[in-house]
């Protein structure tokens, strides 16, 4: 399993435990209003609750993981451009369509077991139409409405503040702070200023917003995690065996730069400039921590953060794409790419000069 597959399955996981932990609570609301009774109230179809949880608890199976693969593959793309309110109806609007195919087919692979016949059955299709037209139907296709609204707004949560944010929130693992060992880095788009001029800020958005998504999958394969968005600077980090592991650090530049040159004509065509960046990365100690109160965010601070930004302010100056700190350059290992010694220097706020390594290619 890929690093990118790993990650969508873990995505997926979430609306799937929704979907089978609201599917048993029905459940467990079905059975404590029905009791004991042999058939359902307001169709006359025989209940069994054990079929029932079966086929409730396998639909929500279905349901969830369809809904989540939908939502990370296609829908979060297809999307993006509009409003929270808007996205929110239709999709809701979508899946509950999705949902009612599913429940017609259980309905009727259910209907059939109950009964002892085949699915095309003259008294399993008068059942299933029975429940299409009860009361029964409204109230389930509410509550799972309900349930998908919900979903809908957790994930979109997850989306802006990220999944390891929500995670440290939920757990309380960032409520005390945390020193770390951590790789940084900052990536910066080349003659930003010129561009967002020439683009106008409306065209300009969508520029960086293409740009920010075509990083998406390299920084997931390379186990990444996205720290902040600056203006058109992104601010990339790693604990350190992930990002030492496989070189994920450096491999991570790379990939980008392979994505964006792989659609260079196609941002050519729509806007007249490819983007072209250059980054810098270093390692060290941080605390990271919980801080803010009208608006709460993990926030990491530490010498490693300046560090990185003076190291990738030089990249200019040497006329170099991606520049790394000795130091961490000492801690890689087995790796597949050319470096070339740049000296040492003085960096602006730092009493400690830094030597600075140039990252070519891979050999």
């Amino acid at each position: 399993m890929t690093n990118y597959q790993r990650w969508l399955f873990l995505k997926i996981i979430p609306y799937t435990v929704i979907a089978v932990i609201s599917a048993i609570a029905y459940w467990v609301l079905e059975v404590s209003f029905l009791g004991d009774h042999a058939t359902y109230p307001f169709t006359g179809n025989i209940y069994k609750p054990g079929n029932s949880l079966i086929a409730i608890t396998t639909m929500s199976i279905i349901f969830g993981t369809g809904i989540g693969f939908i939502e990370e593959t296609i829908f979060k793309k297809k999307f993006r451009s509009q409003s929270f309110l808007l996205i929110m109806v239709q999709k809701t609007m979508i899946y509950l369509s999705l949902l009612l195919t599913l429940l017609f087919f259980q309905s009727l692979v259910l209907t059939a077991i109950n009964l002892g016949k085949p699915i095309f059955d003259e008294r399993v299709i008068g059942g299933v139409f029975t429940f299409f037209s009860s009361p029964i139907l409204l109230s389930t296709v509410v509550y799972i409405g309900l349930v998908i609204g919900a979903g809908l707004l957790f994930s979109e949560i997850i989306d802006y503040l990220g999944m390891d944010v929500v995670g440290s929130f939920i757990t309380g693992k960032y409520n005390k702070s945390v020193n770390e060992e951590r790789i940084f880095m900052f990536l910066d788009m080349k003659d930003s200023t010129t561009i967002a001029e020439k683009l106008g800020h409306k065209l300009h958005y969508k520029f960086i917003n293409e740009y920010y998504g075509d990083m998406t999958n390299p920084i997931i394969e390379t186990k990444g995690r996205i720290y902040q968005y600056v203006g058109d600077e992104i601010v990339l980090s790693w604990g350190l065996v992930e990002g030492l592991t496989k070189s994920n650090c450096l491999n991570c530049f790379f990939l980008i730069k392979e994505k964006i040159e792989s659609k260079k004509e196609i941002y050519l065509k729509k806007y007249g400039f490819s983007p072209e960046f250059k980054a810098a990365l270093h390692h060290g100690q941080v605390t990271r921590g919980r801080v803010g109160f009208i608006k709460k965010e993990l926030l990491f601070t530490g010498d490693v953060l300046n560090t990185a930004a003076r190291i990738q302010s030089m990249c200019k100056e040497l006329d170099a794409d991606l520049l790394i700190s000795n130091e961490l350059r000492d801690q890689l290992l087995d790796v597949d790419f050319d470096f070339l010694d740049r000296g040492v220097f003085s960096l602006r706020g730092r009493k400690r000069e830094v030597k600075l390594v140039e990252v070519l290619a891979k050999k």
